[in-house]
């Protein structure tokens, strides 16, 4: 006979729970088809607007630069050897650039990045040539042939100006359209879009599929590229020229006469549709199975362990046993408190164990902090002391004697007018060596070239002056395209590498130092490597002067979120390797961005 007790109570309960969630589940999954469908087409004008503004920044960065160079005296005075060199220097700093040319204005080539001396060539008959030249501002140019590489590009101009204000003629550089389009690959990750920019005419000057680049594919048939080329810009559906359902994100481009369009076809959104459809139905179904299961088993389940719970409870209060474990007999919510209550003990008695460890660790950590403090207490001191010595022995001295040198030529002046003279120049050149000292000085507390041009030129500063100094030569090798960080990251970093060099030349006895900065895409990494004669790296020596620098220079490693790595034997150098994340400096405190 059946029976209405409570279990049988919960189980009818559940039961009925599970037909209205079973609706309302079918009806989010017909809700979150819907809803993704409008997430794909809608994100394509985020696609296009990414584009747009990827492009924007591609070329007037190309042209900021143009305008800069326009002003160089050199090509201002249209000194072939000059602006080539300059050429030369700064090509390698713009990848894309795939030609830097300059003209006169009747469009003879008179420098180039890449010269052939048999061609003279001639760019008077180009459009974006005579817009520059007659209108005084950039002009861009369709998509062309690069002369210099072969590859397609995109040409921009802009006018060299003299004093008076005429243009005499060009400056102009050739940009990559693979480059270009590798400004937006990232976003065409999923590939359900077709990404183009085209010209005002409608020819395809990139495209995320190059053979659409490569067949001069002209789209002014689309509606979307009518659309953006009125200055309108959203999403449109249409049907292409085969009839096919289409979606797609228009914009007008802004730096040039052109359109960014992003093409989605209908059958494209299907696949993500269909895959979300079926993925929440799998989800739904494993839901009623789980349902039904946990009803049954929860109905069963739950009277029986509640009072085995309070007595084991009971038993762990009376006898204080922390570790005292609750036998888990269920898989429910009473289960999880048995497994919860268990953990809870182990942890207490776990927490009391690690709190006395801490407390040890703690009075040796007071320790080390003490001694910290002691060394550099007295590393402050000997700064100053060195300082103070630089100055006496320098400084002063150097001022003292051209006093003597000015007293004794004013003695001298109406006597001996040319022993005074000579005198007066001996105190100006006294003074001279005053000045530099004194800057030297300063340069040892806080190198200024460290503020003005950054890590690099400060590292490589730094090597020369410890070279000239101490006659120990070190090597310093630059690899990667280098990234501009925080400042106080980089007089962090560059303090490391001073402590690191320093270590080298004083307790190592090397002969020859290597330091190697490699810039990668999402880390820094430097490496100090010397041939002296290194020490036991499990037995540092940390009651010494360079056991307190390598204290040091970890302590400046972990405020920044650096790995600091230290690898040494005795009798085989040492090497020292800083690995700094620069995520962060993509994005976070580590770089200017």
């Amino acid at each position: 006979m059946f029976k209405f007790n409570l279990r049988n109570k919960l189980i009818i309960f559940s039961m009925c729970l599970l037909i209205p969630l079973t609706l309302f589940a079918y009806y989010l999954i017909r809700e979150n088809a819907n809803y993704t469908q409008n997430q794909i087409i809608n994100s394509t004008t985020g696609v296009a607007e990414i584009v747009q503004s990827n492009v924007d920044i591609f070329l007037n960065d190309t042209k900021n630069l143009l305008l800069m160079l326009a002003q160089n005296p050199a090509i201002r005075n249209l000194n072939q050897r000059e602006t080539m060199s300059t050429f030369i220097e700064v090509m390698p700093l713009e990848p894309s650039i795939l030609n830097l040319y300059a003209a006169h204005e009747d469009g003879k080539v008179f420098a180039s990045s890449i010269w052939r001396g048999e061609d003279s060539l001639d760019i008077s008959n180009r459009d974006e040539f005579r817009a520059a030249l007659t209108s005084g501002q950039p002009s861009l140019s369709k998509r062309i042939i690069s002369r210099a590489t072969g590859q397609m590009a995109i040409s921009v101009m802009v006018p060299i100006v003299n004093n008076q204000g005429k243009s005499i003629g060009v400056i102009g550089a050739d940009i990559s359209v693979k480059d270009l389009q590798n400004s937006f690959n990232d976003a065409d990750k999923k590939r359900l879009t077709s990404i183009a920019i085209t010209d005002d005419n409608g020819v395809v000057l990139v495209h995320s599929d190059y053979r659409y680049v490569c067949e001069e594919t002209n789209l002014s048939g689309l509606v979307p590229f009518t659309l953006a080329l009125e200055g309108k810009s959203g999403t449109v559906k249409y049907s292409d020229p085969n009839g096919n359902p289409m979606w797609a994100a228009y914009l007008p481009t802004k730096s040039f006469p052109g359109t960014v369009l992003v093409l989605l076809t209908e059958t494209a959104i299907q696949p993500p549709v269909r895959a979300t459809t079926i993925r929440w139905f799998a989800v739904l179904i494993i839901v009623i199975i789980f349902v039904i299961y946990l009803s049954v088993f929860f109905a069963r389940r739950t009277t029986k362990p509640i009072q085995e719970l309070v007595s084991a409870t009971k038993e762990i209060i009376s006898r204080g046993n922390s570790r005292r474990k609750v036998a888990i007999t269920s898989r429910d919510e009473l289960g999880e408190l048995a497994s919860a209550f268990n953990t809870m003990s182990e942890g207490l008695a776990d927490h009391i164990e690690k709190l006395a460890a801490a407390n040890i660790q703690i009075a040796k950590n007071e320790q080390e902090l003490r001694w910290l403090l002691s060394h550099l207490v007295k590393a402050q001191e000997e700064e100053r002391s060195r300082i103070a010595a630089d100055i006496h022995d320098g400084v002063t001295q150097m001022i003292v004697g051209a006093l003597f040198e000015a007293t004794a030529a004013l003695n001298l002046m109406e006597r001996d007018p040319e022993t005074s003279a000579n005198n007066l120049r001996n105190s100006m050149d006294l003074l001279s060596k005053t000045v530099t000292e004194m800057r030297r000085v300063i340069f040892n507390l806080r190198p200024p070239v460290l503020e003005d041009l950054g890590l690099v030129p400060a590292l490589k500063w730094q090597s020369s002056m410890n070279q000239s100094i101490y006659d120990i030569p070190i090597n310093l090798f630059v690899r990667g395209e280098t990234v501009k960080m925080a400042s106080i990251i980089e007089v962090i970093i560059y303090r490391i590498v001073q402590e690191g060099i320093r270590n080298s030349i004083k307790h190592s006895g090397a002969s020859n130092i290597d330091v190697d900065i490699t810039f990668n895409e999402q880390t820094l990494n430097i490496s100090i490597k010397d041939n002296g004669c290194g020490f036991d790296t499990l037995h540092p020596p940390e009651n010494s002067e360079g056991g307190f620098g390598l204290i040091a220079m970890k302590e400046r490693a972990a405020s920044i979120g650096a790995q600091l790595t230290i690898d040494s034997q005795i009798g085989s150098g040492t090497s020292i390797l800083l690995e700094i994340s620069l995520k962060n400096s993509k994005g976070g405190p580590l770089t200017n961005e």
